[in-house]
């Protein structure tokens, strides 16, 4: 009776190894990539992937341990965790690999050449307050910190645009020399920063920063042209 219990178990167990392995199989097979078209259109933009592998009813995200390849890499990369960046305008394909499986995503690199101005106001403006530079326990709170004030929340681009350019005796902004600009030295930390660093320098907020300083950091109007703000 043990005896036959025991071979039972043993049943049971390589069943249950053998459904296992299938459900993993059948997982790879499911891979499912989003977006399935990948779209960029500035020097700083970049696309993060999400991948998926359906068990039953249950998605489950296999984004850092799928690879990823990039059909041509003069246009665009990928990094290991699957965030997609452009190089040269023109098409290509990121190739996702599973187990069993590769997906393709097609994408399209273009304004690298010609990109459209940086807005202070919808681009600029929400990296400082992502950054925590304009909220009130740093530079927006009333009296400003370490004379350098910034309106909270940046809910006035008028004064903060003249704060950054036009006060500290214009250090705060070098157009002829961006990255020498204060507002980038001290958020990175080459210089001495209460806050801390707040960007690497080969953050996606660093580089938009530098060409809205290097193309004149202008101050846009109150629209523009439907860009969304994307930090």
């Amino acid at each position: 009776m043990q005896r036959g219990r025991a071979q039972l178990a043993v049943a049971f167990v390589c069943t249950q190894a053998i459904l296992i392995g299938a459900t993993s199989g059948s997982d790879v097979a499911k891979l499912k990539v989003s977006p399935v078209e990948v779209s960029l259109g500035s020097p700083e933009a970049s696309q993060q992937l999400l991948v998926t592998t359906t068990s039953g009813r249950r998605q489950i995200d296999v984004t850092r341990s799928v690879r990823y390849e990039s059909v041509e890499s003069k246009i665009a990369v990928v990094t290991r965790d699957g965030r997609v960046l452009p190089r040269g305008e023109g098409a290509t394909e990121i190739l996702v690999h599973g187990k069993a499986a590769t997906a393709r995503i097609r994408v399209e690199v273009r304004g690298l050449k010609s990109p459209d101005p940086v807005s202070f106001r919808q681009e600029v403006l929400p990296i400082l307050s992502k950054a925590g530079c304009n909220a009130g326990g740093c530079h927006g709170k009333a009296e400003g910190k370490n004379g350098f004030k910034l309106s909270i929340f940046g809910f006035d681009p008028v004064a903060d645009h003249a704060a950054l350019v036009m006060e500290g005796r214009a250090r705060r902004v070098s157009i002829a020399a961006p990255d020498q600009s204060l507002l980038l030295r001290k958020a990175t930390a080459e210089m001495p920063h209460g806050g801390g660093a707040k960007m690497d320098k080969d953050s996606l907020w660093y580089r938009r920063v530098r060409r809205w300083i290097a193309e004149g950091a202008r101050l846009d109007g109150e629209t523009a042209s439907g860009r969304k703000s994307v930090v």
